[in-house]
């Protein structure tokens, strides 16, 4: 359930103009051919007091192309992809400058995309009750519903 969560958090989901729930996420092979080329910058490094340029780090050719990316949480991420972006980053400069993309605060000094914070959280709160209850018909279908009722209480339709 958390990795459902910070997909839309993490990930550049909302920054592609997403803001309902992902349906295919978790099924195989939805990133194939939704990938940026090993190639291509997808984040710029932004002076982490310039916000307007943290709220557009991400390249314009990976939003026009619908390009999926995550944020990394290294050192030193891969040429031209993009950190996670907070004091989580194990990064030298992580005081000055920032590649960063999480949505996980709305506050600026934790996330460079604090801005879209609030589309994330409805994102994955939608994506977290549809998850449940998938999981909650599976159990229901193989007679387990009672047992799923009582671990985390029945979710209402």
């Amino acid at each position: 359930l958390h990795s459902v969560q910070d997909f839309y958090s993490h990930s550049n989901y909302i920054e592609l103009g997403k803001s309902s729930d992902f349906e295919d996420l978790g099924f195989p092979n939805v990133f194939r051919n939704k990938l940026p080329p090993k190639n291509a910058v997808v984040c710029k490094k932004c002076f982490v007091f310039d916000k307007e340029c943290l709220k557009n780090n991400i390249n314009s050719r990976i939003v026009k192309n619908e390009w999926f990316t995550s944020g990394y949480y290294l050192e030193s991420p891969p040429r031209g992809r993009c950190n996670h972006g907070s004091v989580l980053d194990i990064f030298p400069l992580w005081l000055l400058w920032s590649d960063g993309i999480n949505k996980d605060s709305p506050d600026s000094k934790i996330s460079p995309h604090y801005h879209l914070y609030d589309e994330a959280l409805e994102a994955a709160i939608h994506s977290s009750i549809r998850f449940l209850k998938n999981i909650y018909e599976k159990l229901k279908s193989l007679n387990k519903e009672q047992l799923f009722g009582e671990l985390i209480g029945k979710i209402s339709h």
